[in-house]
């Protein structure tokens, strides 16, 4: 945990544009087409987001950049 902080502490310093990217439990299942993002987004032990999902918000962000020097959390929408 403590070389994770420090990375994310290296890569807020920079004087480039990141976002840092917080995905809970990865999954192989078919994207849903929607994905919560937010800086105080609740993320629990049961939250998840499909790689497809996931990939495909990365993307969008790397295009929209709404959340630029911004760590964010993100999970997938599943039904319970």
């Amino acid at each position: 945990m403590r070389n994770r902080e420090e990375q994310e502490r290296l890569v807020e310093s920079s004087v480039l544009d990141w976002t840092i990217v917080k995905p809970p439990r990865l999954t192989d299942s078919l994207p849903r087409g929607r994905v919560y993002a937010s800086a105080s987004l609740l993320v629990g032990l049961l939250s998840k987001i499909s790689r497809a999902d996931l990939a495909a918000f990365i993307l969008d962000e790397i295009q929209t950049g709404r959340f630029v020097r911004q760590r964010i959390f993100v999970k997938g929408y599943h039904f319970t």
